[in-house]
């Protein structure tokens, strides 16, 4: 029986592949331009998700903000635009109903990307899941300790985190 871990790291997987097969900069831009949590967002990704059924099959029980961390990873990685029409660059807009602990997670991401982004950029070279992104993890809070401690706070799940950091780096591509 697989963890809740081994689980969460499998979904941002296939929430990569199917990024890959499915999306482009501008659909993704889009997605990242919505807050997080918001009907825009849900909308916005979910129309996408049934125009591409032949990409989405196993990422309809994923949830949003694990496919919102994908796309922003798969725009990174590319070197694909930054979002337009949400916030202003390095800046992520949430919904209101969103939690405060997602909020105080993504100002973390925000601050690593800035104070460390070569060493932010490394996180999202390993594979979800394993031992090498939880250790370049650490190394941003190791690095950076006034980005919220020196270590990872008690309950942000490495996955999720990593989701956060690529679109803290996503967010930066708009900063001249």
């Amino acid at each position: 029986m697989r963890t809740g871990d081994e689980r969460l790291a499998t979904n941002y997987y296939s929430a990569l592949s199917m990024t890959s097969c499915a999306f482009s900069a501008p659909v993704a831009a889009r997605v990242l331009s919505t807050p997080i949590g918001s009907v825009a967002e849900e909308q916005e990704i979910n129309r996408y998700l049934r125009g591409n059924l032949r990409c989405s099959t196993a990422t309809r029980s994923i949830a949003l903000p694990i496919v919102r961390g994908a796309m922003a990873e798969w725009l990174v990685k590319r070197g694909g635009e930054a979002p337009v029409g949400g916030p202003r660059p390095g800046t992520i807009a949430f919904a209101p109903t969103a939690a405060k602990s997602l909020m105080t997670a993504t100002d973390i991401a925000l601050c690593h990307v800035t104070a460390q982004p070569t060493a932010a950029r490394r996180v999202l070279d390993t594979q979800p899941g394993s031992a090498a992104e939880v250790q370049a993890e650490s190394g941003l809070f190791t690095a950076a300790p006034t980005c919220g401690g020196a270590a990872r706070p008690a309950g942000l799940n490495p996955v999720i985190y990593r989701g956060l950091i690529a679109m803290a780096l996503a967010s930066q591509a708009g900063r001249s």
